[in-house]
């Protein structure tokens, strides 16, 4: 039996095309080119807190189990970040399921923020990632959100009336 800390990361092959997205974070220098951290400001907040100004890096995780393994890590707390990018060519719902896997590790545990993942909405308020805020419109939302004592898995489908352009938003149930 081998030791833990003697196997080593192998990064997935992606054939290019077959997938809309996939990210690994293996690569540093490709993450600066491919992701777009966020410079909004939040609406209606004091100007010393608005900012998107949170740390982000590739890095190792704290308790690593593969050598080698790298993923995106959130450098700083309580303070909003977002990060975006985008997939290799738009994802019409029409034509085949949307499978979507992420994975997330809490280092230090969560006091007070989400850590979930968004599938912006087309349009031209999705046009610059470098915006990329609490309102800019998603299709898709899931994730873990905490803050104190509430505790939430967040899974948000937003689907636009085709006959009137209004928006929906469903919610999975708590169970």
């Amino acid at each position: 039996v081998e030791e833990e800390d003697s196997i080593q990361y192998e990064s997935p092959r992606v054939i290019p095309g077959k997938f809309y997205f996939a990210e690994h974070f293996d690569d540093r220098d490709a993450f600066g080119k491919k992701w777009v951290k966020s410079q909004a400001k939040k609406d209606n907040t004091a100007d010393e807190i608005a900012k998107y100004d949170g740390v982000w890096e590739v890095e190792a995780p704290q308790r690593p189990i593969l050598k080698q393994d790298l993923g995106l890590v959130l450098k700083s707390k309580a303070k909003h970040a977002a990060i975006a990018s985008r997939l290799t060519k738009p994802f019409v719902f029409t034509d085949k399921p949307l499978v979507v896997q992420y994975e997330v590790t809490l280092q230090e545990g969560q006091e007070c923020g989400g850590a979930y993942i968004k599938l912006l909405s087309a349009g031209k308020e999705t046009t610059d990632l470098s915006q990329f805020q609490d309102k800019t419109p998603y299709t898709i939302m899931f994730g873990p959100d905490k803050c104190g004592n509430d505790i939430k898995l967040h899974f948000i489908f937003r689907h636009v009336n085709p006959l009137n352009g209004t928006i929906t938003e469903k919610h999975c149930r708590k169970s």
